[in-house]
């Protein structure tokens, strides 16, 4: 966020959160996601359909879910915060770390467990009944809420409400330097934005995804992205930014060459169509061995992407890295996955195959732009069994950016706001 907003930015910092959390959410892929959710899960199903009773009854609903799940876990507010709540923003997290570590970030963890949630709402009892008038305000907003929009946008507005309300409480009292975002779709980025713009707290955003679906308006003192074309979607939508500097977590230029007999990688999204994958990794009898990387927020558990797997396929869940997936790997494969843009940085051949998502919406701009090679299911099994086919990944504007990575610590050092943290 720009440091020099004007109170009335300030004013309005809260209204364009929820209103950028409405555009994410009531967006046609992610309703598709949720009914997909729903259809997987049959006691989401059953709540689901009882809460449909009116709209008072969903409005309570989400006035308890947004407090239930506006908890923050963090070390300490004096220094730089870093807030995150998925395996995603955790790991882009754990790499800033590891490349500016005298900055002394403070992870902010986001997310309750159930008896933590529970205890919350116990305690929210008291103060709901002093305080009925702010209660009964919540209530009414949540009542017309629910009339405008589907459930599903309610419940994620009410916890880009209470975060903001919470932070902003806390931040008046105890202002840290800066805060960290990675993620500007989901309430742990909206609501600690808000919060931050109220306050006068500079913002650094840092996509942990080299490039982002139907990006939302943000602005920031800095930003960190994977390369111009990926800033560029961001400045397309209206958003601001002091100063921009470009990363590449590659420390050195290490292309893995293609391997005549070597293993293949498919990468899955969060919503896998597992009767797709069974019939095409079965088609892939050709390949010596087969890697299946699980992404961290898998909405299908790995009891049943292993049901799903071969024989010779090897199920990655995460503890493995990336590098170590891709070393001798003759091919890609993903989705619509941004794990594409990873893997031609390191030199291997990648290919979408839509038909791995159980869910269709925004195409990544990687492969609209044509920098990723959409093909169909024959198509690419056909380039699989001939290695000589493949083709051979150049850098260009749409993979990553240039800058080496000490080039990219240098600048983030210099740029990061309250930098005299740092020994001279």
């Amino acid at each position: 966020m720009p440091r020099n907003v004007s109170q009335g930015q300030r004013s309005e910092a809260l209204l364009r959160a929820l209103r950028g959390q409405v555009r994410k959410d009531n967006s046609a892929e992610r309703q598709t996601l949720f009914r997909y959710v729903l259809e997987r899960n049959p006691p989401a199903r059953f709540v689901y359909a009882a809460l449909n009773i009116s709209p008072t009854v969903r409005a309570l609903t989400c006035a308890a879910f947004g407090f239930a799940r506006a908890g923050l876990r963090s070390q300490s507010t004096d220094a730089h915060l870093a807030i995150c709540g998925t395996a995603g923003e955790r790991a882009a997290l754990g790499k800033l770390q590891k490349a500016l570590a005298e900055l002394r970030l403070n992870k902010m963890e986001y997310g309750n467990s159930l008896p933590r949630a529970a205890f919350l709402l116990a305690l929210s009892v008291p103060y709901a009944i002093r305080d009925a008038r702010t209660t009964c305000r919540y209530v009414r907003f949540f009542v017309r809420w629910n009339q405008r929009y589907p459930f599903f946008v309610c419940l994620r507005s009410a916890e880009t409400l209470y975060l903001y309300a919470r932070l902003l409480r806390r931040w008046r009292a105890d202002k840290p330097r800066s805060i960290t975002l990675f993620s500007d779709g989901n309430p742990h980025s909206f609501g600690p934005m808000a919060a931050a713009t109220r306050c006068g707290i500079p913002v650094v955003f840092m996509p942990h995804a080299p490039f982002v679906n139907q990006p939302a308006r943000v602005e920031a003192a800095l930003g960190i992205f994977y390369g111009r074309s990926c800033e560029a979607d961001f400045l397309a939508v209206g958003s601001r930014f002091e100063k921009v500097i470009y990363y590449s977590w590659i420390q050195e230029e290490k292309r893995i060459p293609p391997v005549e007999h070597g293993t293949i990688c498919v990468s899955l999204s969060k919503a896998v169509s597992l009767k797709f994958l069974k019939n095409f990794l079965g088609e892939m009898s050709f390949a010596q061995k087969i890697i299946v990387r699980m992404h961290p927020n898998s909405f299908v558990s790995a009891n049943l992407l292993q049901g799903a797997l071969p024989n010779r396929a090897v199920l990655s869940r995460g503890d493995s890295s990336l590098d170590q997936d891709l070393a001798g790997a003759r091919a890609h494969v993903a989705g619509n996955s941004s794990v594409h843009l990873e893997s031609l940085a390191r030199g291997v051949p990648t290919y979408f195959l839509k038909e791995l998502d159980a869910t269709r919406g925004f195409t990544l701009p990687a492969i609209s732009r044509n920098a990723v090679p959409q093909v169909s299911t024959e198509q690419l099994l056909d380039l699989l069994r001939q290695p000589e086919k493949l083709y051979s990944p150049a850098p260009s504007e749409h993979i990553a950016s240039t800058t080496p990575y000490e080039t990219f610590v240098r600048e983030a050092r210099a740029a990061f706001p309250g930098r005299a943290i740092f020994s001279p």
